[in-house]
């Protein structure tokens, strides 16, 4: 479905049937109502696929692919650290697929496992066994040395936050089927709630 229509959609429900000539709510506003709104749902209908079947709607996913390493030096690090910079922000780590651009897994880790790892002897990261950790819309690669950073490149797969990251009015906006009615029904509440606004039934402006 486009997002659009979704506005227009809500626009008629608002106006009882009519786009109102009184509305004080504009596309703006439902439209960020429809971002922040749809995660919420999203979240939920992921989590309760991942519990229940360990996967979900594959049509969520965002393809982030041919993202180059970049490196960076931190103060509290000796080494440098490689990251990739995601396009979009990712709604949720669940489901979240990482992959080099030849195909081989990067493994995610907890910031409190790379701590542990450091300590260890043979459960470090290397060329062969890559893993990441995300923080905000970079993913930090541990494995990686300044020679292998340019042999190949990053691919990753994830839900995207629109509250972060909002799709254009003439975008897909991605949500279950079964949801979009819930989802309709939401807004028009949060709007007439917000601005205290009842159907403009007649639209003659005394809605």
């Amino acid at each position: 479905m486009i997002k659009n229509k979704l506005i227009s959609d809500l626009e008629l429900r608002l106006g009882g049937g009519h786009i109102s000539d009184d509305s004080n709510v504009n596309r703006l506003q439902l439209g960020h109502w429809l971002d922040i709104i749809r995660d919420r749902l999203a979240i939920q209908d992921i989590e309760k696929d991942v519990k229940s079947t360990g996967s979900f709607n594959s049509d969520y996913l965002y393809k982030d692919e041919d993202l180059v390493i970049q490196s960076e030096q931190l103060s509290s690090e000796v080494n440098p650290r490689y990251y990739v910079l995601l396009n979009k922000a990712p709604l949720t780590d669940l489901g979240l697929k990482v992959i080099t651009t030849d195909g081989e897994p990067i493994e995610r880790q907890s910031l409190w496992e790379r701590d542990f790892n450091k300590h260890l002897t043979w459960a470090k990261p290397n060329i062969n066994h890559l893993v990441y950790n995300r923080q905000g819309d970079r993913l930090y690669i541990d494995g990686v040395t300044h020679k292998t950073s340019t042999d190949y490149g990053v691919h990753a797969y994830y839900a995207v936050a629109y509250s972060s990251t909002p799709p254009d009015e003439t975008e897909e906006f991605v949500l279950s089927d079964g949801l979009v009615s819930v989802l309709l029904d939401l807004v028009e509440e949060t709007a007439r709630k917000e601005f205290q606004t009842l159907p403009d039934l007649e639209n003659d402006g005394n809605g």
